[in-house]
This record gives C-alpha cells, sequence and structure tokens, in this order.
C-alpha cells in the first residue's frame, strides 16, 4: 500500500458474502491513476467499521468512498478529483449524478436545508481527509445522510459535479448497504442525533 498515493479508495465488504470485483474491475481502468485502493472485510461489524477502518490504513488526502457492486464511468474518479481541485476549504466533499437500479438519480447542488430535510447524497463521494469526522457506526442505514449531517454541523459543505453519471449500481438486500429493516426508526435515529424535527419519510438510502 502506497501513502504517497493522493486518494484512498475505501470498499467496505461483508464478510463471507461480498465480492468487491464489480468495483475493482471498473476501477482498474479509470483515466486518473494515483490512487490506491483498500478492501476492507467488516468482520460481521457493518460497513461503517469497515469504512473507517480502511480510513485509518491510509494517509491519502482524498478519501473516496465506493461499495463493492458500483460499477465506476472511466472518468470518474478525475471528475470528483476535479471538482474539489482549487475549491475553497469550506466545500469538504465532491458527488454527482448516477444510476441506481436502472434509474437516473441527479442529486443537483449543494442545499443545506435539502440536506437537513432529506438524504439526497450518495456515499460514493470524494472527501477531503481533514473534513472526515468517521461514520457512525451505531447506525445500520443513512449512515451517508449521517455523515453530510455531521460535516454540515462542522462547518463543511458538498460541491456538486455536473457532466453525466459517475456510477451505476443495483441495490440488493444481500449487500453491505442493503435492507436490514426499520428504515423509519433509523430515519428518527439520524434526525434526533442532528436536533432536525420530523417530517415525511422522504429519505432514500
Amino acid at each position: 500500500m502506497s501513502d504517497s498515493a493522493e486518494i484512498a479508495v475505501v470498499i467496505p465488504c461483508r464478510q463471507g458474502r461480498d465480492s468487491p470485483v464489480v468495483a475493482l474491475e471498473s476501477l482498474a481502468r479509470q483515466t486518473f491513476t494515483d490512487f490506491v485502493t483498500v478492501v476492507v472485510w467488516d468482520r460481521g461489524r457493518g460497513a461503517s467499521w469497515a469504512r473507517n477502518r480502511g480510513v485509518e490504513s491510509t494517509r491519502s488526502r482524498l478519501l473516496l468512498f465506493s461499495d463493492n457492486d458500483v460499477r465506476w464511468r472511466p472518468d470518474a474518479v478525475e471528475r470528483l478529483r476535479s471538482a474539489l481541485a482549487n475549491a475553497p476549504e469550506r466545500i469538504g466533499f465532491a458527488y454527482g449524478d448516477y444510476v441506481l437500479n436502472g434509474a437516473l438519480r441527479c442529486p443537483g447542488e449543494f442545499d443545506a436545508d435539502r440536506l437537513r430535510r432529506e438524504n439526497y447524497i450518495p456515499t460514493m463521494a470524494l472527501v477531503r481527509r481533514e473534513a472526515f469526522p468517521g461514520f457512525d457506526e451505531t447506525l445500520d442505514r443513512l449512515q451517508d445522510w449521517d455523515l453530510w449531517l455531521t460535516m454540515l454541523e462542522r462547518g463543511a459543505t458538498g460541491r456538486y459535479r455536473p457532466g453525466g453519471v459517475l456510477w451505476e449500481s443495483w441495490l440488493v438486500r444481500e449487500g453491505i448497504s442493503g435492507d436490514v429493516g426499520g428504515l423509519r426508526r433509523w430515519i428518527e435515529a439520524v434526525r434526533r442525533k442532528h436536533g432536525l424535527e420530523r417530517c415525511a419519510n422522504n429519505a432514500t438510502v
């Protein structure tokens, strides 16, 4: 593992059930190559635990989080990196359009009020290490929403990278970020943690 790589790509996998092959194959075709890839098996402790251990094992200044079944477009890493290049320090992460279960998702420009209402930014984003607070390992769902809210509370915002799809995936129940039941209670858990008013269940996985 090289500590000199500009970006560390962290891929969590569920022990004995997941394979990182899809993500690794698409990362091998990237136009930007100054990154190191870290696959972390969760040992039954969940995706957040695995992601945090992956971050701890690297020193790269930028962190890219990828689920194991994500297929990255060849220019995805380069485009996300360009979104953070020369950006103000308050810009803590970059994200863009993606395809989930065959449907195009376009998150759009960063909106703090919208973020407080709903989980509209995916886990698959490029994050500045100094702005990364760590994933909450007590949450089984909506860890990404909690991460972006925590960063917002600490003064970091996001930057949307338009210009086409960055990645695609098919959400499956067996995947490390798949359904573990009780979405409503995880929505309320995140809202309680961040002091948000209760509203309609419009958060997404």
